[in-house]
């Protein structure tokens, strides 16, 4: 049932037992209107990738301590799934550590995993967009048995397609905030939600960046550089600054997804308990807002590019653009295989493209992480060129030819093409000295290249 939905019945049974009472009064349809608070929301940025499994555990061992010295302060997590399927693997005593925290501090304690590599979102491949949520849903799901309602990103992770990827996916709302913007951030809105809308209409209840809320070279949001980084040196405005910034908006919402390093315990204490700064999880984020009714359209050219395109060669975002395109092959090819009695390949496909959606990290595709993109992209094209050659040689076995040899082609697209094809055929003296291809009764235009 939906959130409006819930709110109109509550509002009927409560006229309803007015009447009764011989009471009626006027009922308050909205009750958001007056509600100036400032809604704190605060995920740690982060994972195994640059940073390890130690810092990990350092860092979550801190918010939780934070969690037992102030009681009203709320954290969650931000990282890869990709770390969660590692724990499990290698490390459960530290998955069974944040699946403990999850009961002990059930409604302070929360999961934001949104993507399983941490892309952003604009630099990756099509199908990629789909199976990074895909596959983080599916750990998330898998591991704590629950899925994040609100799509949270850290870094530059939005494009115009969002609302119907997000719709297709079954998440309530989303935040359309570049929370740190070096590579990238997405255009302003000045409400406090509304509905953001996609090129094709799809629709979905946002909470935007607000105008003039920042979007500086290096820089983060306002209420980011807030909430990491006061009091202290780099930032002298405070949260009472950035509700008189804002105080247009009701209510406001002061959100940070940003490294577990840069949280600031003074700020913390300082807003300890006070009932105008409210601490709250994506989990309860929609329902201290009110319905959304204005319609936020962004297109392809709204969401600003900051890229350094050429570093490294650009030799790890062409790894990825081949392995995507290799895998997304291979997968055809698998599902012909298995249609026709063959074995299931999806064990494979799954790990090939587990590697290539953690390769597509930003901190890998950005700060450079060439050993890492020398493990992951490798191991993704080798998992999936060995489907490919398997899945081609079972499909040949299985068709019927006549003459000397036979070659078997796949079109991995929708569409048919007229290219050259270039095939290694051993064929002995006497039968290279002059062959025809056929394809049915149909003769071929063919040239030997090469002959020894």
């Amino acid at each position: 049932m939906k959130r409006h939905l819930i709110k109109q019945w509550i509002i009927s049974i409560i006229y309803l037992l007015n009447c009764i009472s011989g009471s009626a009064q006027p009922v308050d349809t909205n009750p958001y209107i007056e509600n100036d608070s400032v809604y704190l929301l605060s995920y740690d940025h982060g994972g195994l990738i640059l940073w390890g499994a130690d810092h990990f555990q350092e860092r979550l061992r801190d918010a939780i301590g934070w969690l037992d010295k102030y009681p009203s302060f709320k954290i969650g997590l931000d990282i890869e799934a990709q770390v969660y399927d590692y724990f499990s693997a290698c490390e459960p005593g530290l998955l069974t550590e944040i699946k403990d925290y999850l009961d002990k501090y059930k409604g302070r304690f929360g999961i934001g995993t949104c993507t399983y590599g941490q892309p952003l979102s604009q630099f990756i491949n099509e199908e990629s967009n789909i199976r990074q949520i895909s596959y983080a849903l599916k750990a998330t799901r898998k591991h704590f048995n629950y899925r994040p309602p609100v799509y949270l990103m850290s870094e530059h992770a939005m494009h115009s397609q969002m609302p119907q990827i997000l719709n297709g996916f079954g998440f309530d709302g989303a935040i359309m905030r570049t929370h740190f913007m070096m590579y990238g951030y997405n255009p302003v809105f000045d409400v406090a939600i509304g509905l953001w809308t996609g090129i094709d209409g799809s629709r979905i209840a946002t909470i935007p960046t607000y105008k003039d809320q920042g979007s500086e070279f290096g820089k983060t949001t306002v209420d980011n550089w807030i909430l990491t980084r006061y009091p202290g040196p780099e930032c002298d405005d405070s949260l009472e600054q950035f509700r008189e910034q804002f105080a247009h908006i009701k209510p406001l919402l002061a959100s940070r997804a940003d490294d577990s390093g840069l949280r600031r315990e003074g700020l913390i204490q300082k807003y300890e308990s006070n009932p105008q700064y409210q601490w709250i999880l994506l989990d309860e984020l929609l329902e201290k807002f009110p319905e959304p009714e204005v319609e936020m359209k962004t297109g392809p050219n709204d969401y600003t590019v900051r890229m350094p395109w050429g570093y490294c060669g650009n030799e790890i975002w062409n790894a990825s653009r081949k392995a995507e395109v290799q895998v997304l092959t291979a997968e055809r090819l698998a599902a012909m295989e298995l249609l026709n009695g063959g074995q299931d390949r999806e064990a494979e496909l799954n790990l090939s493209w587990q590697n290539l959606l953690l390769a597509q990290h930003h901190d890998v595709q950005i700060v450079g992480l060439l050993p890492d993109a020398h493990k992951l992209l490798p191991a993704s094209l080798e998992l999936s060129n060995d489907v490919l050659e398997t899945s081609l040689e079972f499909l040949a076995s299985n068709m019927k030819g006549e003459g000397i040899k036979q070659v078997t082609v796949f079109n991995p697209h929708s569409w048919s093409q007229t290219r050259w094809i270039k095939a290694s055929v051993a064929l002995s003296k006497s039968d290279a000295k002059g062959f025809i291809i056929k394809r049915g009764d149909d003769i071929l235009p063919s040239r030997i290249l090469t002959a020894y």
